[in-house]
C-alpha cells in the first residue's frame, strides 16, 4: 500500500506555488513536471543565487532547494532567503540521508527534507506539510533533529525494517542517559527488547533506575477508554504516571522524556478512527506543557479502512511527521 497524500486540497483552494532549484537541468525538468499536476511551479533556478533573486522577485509559497549546489549550497540558499526576511517555506532534496545533514537543514529553517532517491513517493507530501506549517523527515533516526518536536507521527510498512530504525534510536536515547517509555503491542516490545540487548544494553538495570519502562498498548488502551470513547480523565492519570516516571529517572527537573507508543494505531486499525483522532488530540493538549517527545507510531495498513482523510486527520494532529525508509 502507497502512502497516500495527506493533503486533498479542494477546487477552489489556491495551489501552493514552488521555486525549484537544482544545479541538474535533467533534475529540473523531471521534478517540475512532477510537481506541475499538483502546485504552480512558478521558476526554476541552476544556481542558489538565482534561487534567492527568484524568490525575492516571486514571492513563491515553497523553496524546494538541491543541499549540494556549487557555489552557494542549499544550506547557505536558506539562511539567504530568511536574512532578507522570506516568506517561502523551505524543502530540501538531496541524497544525503545522515542525521548530522537532517540536523544542519531544521537549523537552516528547513520544513523539509526529501532523499532524491524518494522524490516521487515523498516530495509532494513533504510541500504539503511545508505549506501548512508542518515538518517532514524521513526517516526516524532524524525525529531528535526536529527543532522544537513535541508529537510527532511516524509511518512504516515494514515492521522488520521499523524495529531496527525504532532501536536505533531509542539506543541512542538509552546511552546518552534519557529516560525511554515504550507503549506497544507485544510484538513491537518483544522485537525491540531484542535489538536493544544485541546493543549490549541491560534493560533490567535501566528499568531499575527508572531509564526505561515498557507498558502494554492494549491495557493502556483499556485503562484510558471509558465506552469505546477516549476519557479524558483518565489519559491524564497515565499522562502523571509517565511525568513521575520522568522525575523519578534522576536526570534532573529539566530532563526530556521520550515515549514512543501505538495506543491510536491500534484503534485505527480496529476501525475507530474518531477515538484514534479524539485519543492523540487529547494527548496533544496533556502533554504539550511537559518535556516529552511523543512518536506515535502508525503501521501504514492501519488506513486501509478510513484511507487519506483519516491519514490526514493523523497528520494535522502532530507536529511533524516522518517514516521510515521501507522498501517493499
Amino acid at each position: 500500500m502507497q502512502v497516500p497524500r495527506t493533503i486533498q486540497r479542494n477546487a477552489d483552494q489556491p495551489r501552493p506555488r514552488v521555486l525549484v532549484a537544482d544545479d541538474y537541468p535533467q533534475v529540473l525538468e523531471s521534478v517540475s513536471r512532477l510537481l506541475s499536476t499538483d502546485f504552480d511551479v512558478v521558476a526554476t533556478a541552476t544556481r542558489g543565487l538565482e534561487a534567492v533573486d527568484l524568490a525575492l522577485r516571486l514571492q513563491p509559497d515553497i523553496v524546494v532547494l538541491d543541499v549540494a549546489m556549487p557555489e552557494f549550497d542549499g544550506f547557505q540558499t536558506a539562511q539567504a532567503l530568511r536574512q532578507h526576511r522570506s516568506r517561502a517555506r523551505v524543502v530540501f532534496l538531496t541524497m544525503h540521508r545522515t542525521d548530522e545533514f537532517v540536523s544542519a537543514a531544521m537549523r537552516a529553517g528547513g520544513h523539509g527534507y526529501v532523499l532524491k532517491s524518494r522524490i516521487y513517493s515523498d516530495l509532494a507530501s513533504a510541500i504539503d506539510h511545508a505549506f501548512d506549517g508542518r515538518h517532514f523527515v524521513p526517516f526516524l533516526t532524524s525525529l531528535a533533529t526536529l527543532a522544537g518536536g513535541q508529537h510527532t507521527v511516524q509511518f512504516h510498512m515494514n515492521d522488520r525494517f521499523f524495529l531496527d530504525e525504532l532501536s536505533r534510536f531509542v539506543g541512542s536515547k538509552l546511552r546518552s542517559g534519557e529516560p525511554v517509555v515504550l507503549v506497544a503491542g507485544e510484538a513491537t516490545r518483544e522485537g525491540l527488547e531484542h535489538r536493544l540487548h544485541a546493543q549490549e544494553l541491560d534493560l533490567g538495570r535501566l528499568a531499575s533506575h527508572g531509564q526505561f519502562a515498557a507498558h502494554d498498548s492494549a491495557k493502556a488502551l483499556s485503562r484510558v477508554m471509558r465506552g469505546g470513547h477516549p476519557d479524558r480523565d483518565s489519559l491524564a492519570e497515565f499522562v502523571d504516571d509517565l511525568e513521575r516516571t520522568r522525575v523519578a529517572s534522576g536526570n534532573g527537573p529539566g530532563c526530556r522524556l521520550t515515549i514512543v507508543g501505538d495506543m491510536s494505531a491500534s484503534l485505527c486499525r480496529n476501525g475507530d478512527g474518531e477515538a484514534a483522532s479524539e485519543v492523540e488530540r487529547i494527548w496533544d493538549d496533556l502533554t504539550s506543557a511537559l518535556p516529552f517527545f511523543t512518536v506515535c507510531s502508525y503501521p501504514v495498513d492501519c488506513f486501509e479502512v478510513g484511507g487519506a482523510e483519516l491519514f490526514g486527520r493523523v497528520c494535522a494532529s502532530h507536529s511533524a511527521v516522518t517514516h521510515t525508509p521501507d522498501t517493499l
